[in-house]
């Protein structure tokens, strides 16, 4: 997913029957990008998600630890500061964090058992469809909020 030509337009689906509704979870974008970040953001809103957004890896981090465990992360690779490889190292290495579901989008062709603590690797330009599933999975499998 790069920067779109033209006007973006984007309609919420209806649910189906057999999706969860997972919008009390929120969701934080770590990515560099500022086409990508704010797309995902407006996108994310719109699916009636709580968004919260951070250009570096250092920057999530900090997000990550105040907002919690009961979050689901998306995670760009390359990025200044602090990359994705050492946020999801850092994430890994946090007691309280190291159950964080975080789904890594790439541009670069990876296996995923090289990336220690990530839920999901999606491949740039990704599929919106699929990433809303996605995301309402893992957000699901964090169980009610208490």
């Amino acid at each position: 997913m790069g920067p779109v030509e033209g006007q973006l337009t984007y309609e919420k689906a209806p649910l189906p029957a057999e999706r969860v509704d997972a919008s009390d979870v929120p969701i934080l974008v770590v990515e560099d990008d500022p086409d990508i970040r704010e797309t995902l953001r407006s996108v994310l809103e719109l699916e009636g998600h709580r968004v919260l957004c951070a250009c570096q890896g250092l920057e999530g981090l900090h997000l990550l630890r105040k907002l919690g465990p009961r979050c689901v992360v998306i995670l760009d690779l390359m990025m200044p500061v602090m990359s994705g490889e050492d946020f999801l190292r850092a994430v890994c290495d946090d007691e309280q964090l190291a159950g964080v579901p975080v789904v890594v989008l790439t541009a670069y062709t990876l296996h995923p058992p090289t990336l220690r603590g990530a839920s999901a690797v999606l491949q740039k330009p990704i599929e919106l469809g699929s990433l809303l599933e996605l995301l309402d999975q893992l957000a699901a499998d964090l169980g009610p909020a208490h």
